[in-house]
C-alpha cells in the first residue's frame, strides 16, 4: 500500500480487519494519524515527496515502529511514499502506464548489459520482507490459507 493509507480519511480499519490485526484498533489508528500529521507537516503530499524519508528524529522512529508492526501482520506500506518511486535510477516516465515502462526498463535478457538484476535495497528489500512474512509459519495476521501444506 502507498503511504497515504495512513491518512485518517481512508478506511484503514478495513485493512486492519482483513489482515487480522487485533481489535480494538484505537491505538494503531492514533499512531497512523500522528504519523500522517507528521508527514503532511513535512510536505503537502508525502506520497510523492518521499514518504517517511521526510521525517527525522523521533517522528521517523515512531513511523518506522508503526510500519514494522503493520509489516508483522502482512500489511506492507511503501515507506518511500508510493510504488512509483521505486527504482529511481531507471529513467522511466511515472504515469498511469509506469508499470509497463518499468518492466521494459528492467529488461528480459539476462545476458544484456542493460538487464537490471535484483539488489539488496529498494523494491527488492520490500519484496524480501513480504517473502519472509509469507514463509514464516508463526507469522501474525492472516492465517495460512494452506495449513496442511
Amino acid at each position: 500500500m502507498d503511504i497515504d493509507a495512513l491518512n485518517p480519511q481512508t478506511n484503514f480499519g478495513l485493512q486492519l480487519e482483513a489482515c487480522g490485526y487485533p481489535k480494538p484498533f484505537d491505538q494503531v489508528r492514533q499512531q497512523c494519524g500522528a504519523t500522517w500529521r507528521a508527514l503532511t507537516s513535512a510536505a503537502s503530499n508525502p506520497k510523492s515527496a518521499g514518504g517517511i524519508r521526510l521525517l527525522s528524529s523521533t517522528e521517523l522512529e515512531k513511523a518506522e515502529n508503526l510500519l514494522d508492526v503493520l509489516d508483522r501482520y502482512g500489511l506492507f506500506i511503501v515507506r518511500i511514499g508510493e510504488v512509483e518511486h521505486w527504482l529511481p535510477n531507471l529513467q522511466v516516465t511515472r504515469n498511469k502506464k509506469w508499470l509497463h515502462h518499468i518492466f521494459e526498463a528492467l529488461g528480459s535478457d539476462p545476458s544484456s548489459s542493460e538487464y537490471v538484476r535484483p539488489a539488496e535495497d529498494d523494491v527488492w528489500a520490500f519484496l524480501d520482507k513480504i517473502t519472509a512474512w509469507l514463509k514464516d509459519k508463526n507469522r501474525r495476521g492472516m492465517a495460512d490459507p494452506t495449513p496442511n501444506a
